[in-house]
């Protein structure tokens, strides 16, 4: 397992981040990715929104081609936003290569307790792990962490872009990274209050990727990923077990 975590500052208030975020308007994101709203949900002080994004990506490595057929990327991103506590939790998922990863991305964002009104704090922790064994298993988190490193720039950017206005490359501040390798690394993660409310739209966090995508895909479509699932999973077992038998 890999995990890592992200600590960056944008000098735009929470309520404004926050607002747009939850709009259900795609003009947020970038032309390139495919957003689909799939679900919504209002609740007292809580609003919920989950979307499934597709990209095509050309910067595959060369294992993981060896075993897939498409350079589809699906992520799924649920949003809380509970207005009592001012603060907005993000999970981000992959929907695809999960027979290689599985990746939990937590966003966590809140008014800066030093200037709550005029900064917005994030605070982001990304876990990635593999059932896959052996030689490869080091390059497939690897792939997978440098992989959503670059997704939370891009978000962030793309944040600031957009509710700024301006069409910048470069991040407004520093972006904190720390790659997490021991408790001493875990203490420097800050405490925050990301503890989930007990409500009907709260709940929709804990729903696993596999059932939303099953809820959401035709049949015919669902019945054809499924094989194709089955047989790059036959591809990645056999492949590992090779490793295993050779010592690696």
């Amino acid at each position: 397992m890999s995990k890592s975590c992200f600590q960056y500052t944008f000098s735009i208030p929470f309520q404004k981040i926050s607002d747009r975020y939850m709009q259900s308007s795609k003009d947020f994101w970038p032309k390139s990715i495919s957003v689909e709203i799939l679900e919504t949900c209002k609740e007292g002080n809580l609003i919920f929104i989950r979307r499934k994004f597709e990209f095509e990506n050309e910067g595959l490595p060369k294992f993981v081609k060896m075993f897939i057929k498409t350079n589809t990327s699906i992520f799924l991103e649920d949003c809380l936003l509970d207005k009592k506590k001012k603060n907005l939790t993000v999970i981000v998922r992959n929907g695809s290569f999960r027979q290689f990863f599985t990746l939990h991305g937590k966003s966590i964002y809140f008014p800066d307790p030093e200037n709550q009104k005029t900064k917005t704090k994030l605070v982001d922790i990304g876990t990635i792990s593999t059932s896959v064994s052996g030689i490869f298993a080091n390059k497939i988190k690897n792939f997978g962490t440098d992989m959503y490193k670059e997704s939370v720039q891009n978000k962030i950017l793309q944040v600031e872009n957009v509710l700024s206005g301006k069409k910048s490359t470069k991040l407004a501040n520093e972006m904190d990274y720390l790659l997490i390798k021991s408790k001493n690394d875990e203490l420097k993660i800050p405490k925050i209050d990301d503890k989930i409310p007990n409500s009907k739209c709260a709940q929709k966090l804990n729903v696993s990727v596999e059932k939303i995508l099953e809820t959401n895909q035709p049949k015919e479509k669902s019945e054809k990923q499924q094989e194709n699932n089955s047989q790059t999973k036959e591809k990645s077992g056999f492949l590992s077990n090779l490793w295993k038998k050779f010592g690696f």
